[in-house]
């Protein structure tokens, strides 16, 4: 198992009143990367991640590092959300589209699994 460098926060607590922007891009909150379920590490910017001055860079142009900060903060429209994944506001919006189009999907298909139409429309 790999050990974390000492002074990694473990919990919300730990890291709520810590450096920003937050310098462990390995962390699953931080804004940076996305580490999928099976493990691999996704770019959410632009940067070449065997160069340590552009992950610097890539971090001090960012408006927000953390996913708990930005849900501390509470609502926001699609253009702040747009702004901090570095995104236009109608991608936020088609993307904000899609997903509750998908979750309704799923909840209908829960309540009554055998109708086809609900697995069609999921399906899309």
């Amino acid at each position: 198992m790999l050990e974390r460098e000492p002074g990694y926060p473990v919990t919300r607590a730990d890291c709520i009143d810590a450096q920003r922007p937050c310098p462990y891009v390995s962390c699953k909150w931080h804004l940076l990367t996305t580490i999928a379920s099976d493990g691999r590490m996704y770019k959410a910017r632009d940067f070449d991640e065997r160069d340590p001055d552009s992950i610097v860079a890539a971090l001090v142009e960012m408006s927000e590092t953390c996913t708990l900060d930005v849900a501390d903060k509470g609502g926001m429209s699609e253009e702040e959300i747009g702004d901090i994944y570095g995104v236009s506001a109608d991608k936020m919006k088609r993307d904000s589209m899609t997903a509750v189009a998908r979750a309704r999907a799923r909840i209908m298909m829960a309540m009554d699994p055998s109708d086809p139409y609900l697995r069609y429309k999921e399906s899309k």
